[in-house]
């Protein structure tokens, strides 16, 4: 009856599936237009802060970071310590908005 009244159930969906789906999306050529915080969180999750570039690189190797995001991390991200994964998501920006994206 529910589901002639207003059509299908909805569809929940676990976390895993959806950090799956995340990281698909994250990695395919057409799903990763640009460079942003939601991508930067994904691929330096598990990072422990305070952390230089090289930790970052590192980090972001581990969570198999597509071969755009790793030169980003590489060419971009000034020889520093990072307090933080917002420290890291604002010189992002920063470095986007006067150098522009890849």
């Amino acid at each position: 009856m529910l589901n002639s009244m207003f059509g299908q159930a909805p569809v929940i969906y676990t976390k895993s599936f959806l950090q799956k789906k995340q990281h698909r999306l994250a990695t395919s050529k057409i799903g990763l237009t640009a460079i942003n915080s939601s991508i930067i969180q994904h691929f330096i999750n598990g990072l422990t802060f305070p952390a230089n570039k090289h930790e970052v690189i590192g980090r972001a190797q581990i969570n198999h970071a597509p071969d755009n995001v790793m030169a980003f991390f590489i060419n971009r991200l000034p020889s520093r310590q990072f307090r933080s994964a917002a420290d890291i998501s604002f010189t992002v920006f920063v470095s986007s908005y006067m150098f522009g994206q890849d």
